[in-house]
């Protein structure tokens, strides 16, 4: 994790680690198999517009 006020230069080595080869990006491949096995895109896509509806109702 990185601290709250950090330079470019940092967050760009970060980034570039986790886009890099290695357990992260193996990980995230896995996490992917698994969302779309499940229809992950359609169950997020329902949850964004649950949150949505819920908020205009509450800003009324």
């Amino acid at each position: 994790m990185l601290p709250q006020m950090v330079d470019a230069d940092r967050i760009r080595e970060a980034v570039l680690s986790l886009l890099a080869d290695g357990p992260d990006r193996v990980r995230a491949k896995s996490l992917g198999v698994d969302i779309r096995r499940n229809d992950g895109a359609l169950v997020a896509a329902d949850v964004l517009a649950d949150f949505a509806a819920r908020a205009r109702r509450t800003r009324v």
